[in-house]
């Protein structure tokens, strides 16, 4: 359950920084308009797909504490992504 929470709440910061970063960085530069969420969700995807690593180590299954932790360092990862982006914005 947490694995699914885990994958909507990434699309979902994900599907809201890319176009944002995209009209902050890309079309200024070369004027091609920002994509829709669903392309942004689709592209994400598509580069997850791409880095896929599959864990071969021999591990027992992480535990629901794990899991939860995980959900929570990669929310923050985008908050801070976010800032940073933020801050560099305001740069140009």
């Amino acid at each position: 359950m947490i694995g699914l929470l885990n994958i909507a709440s990434s699309l979902a910061w994900l599907a809201w920084l890319v176009p944002l970063f995209w009209g902050w960085f890309v079309t200024p530069v070369t004027g091609v308009p920002a994509p829709g969420w669903a392309t942004c969700v689709g592209l994400c995807l598509l580069v997850d797909l791409v880095t896929l690593r599959v864990d071969t180590s021999d591990t027992a299954e992480p535990n629901d504490t794990e899991a939860f932790l995980k959900l929570v360092y990669r929310n923050v990862c985008c908050a801070v992504l976010l800032g940073l982006g933020y801050a560099t914005h305001l740069f140009q």
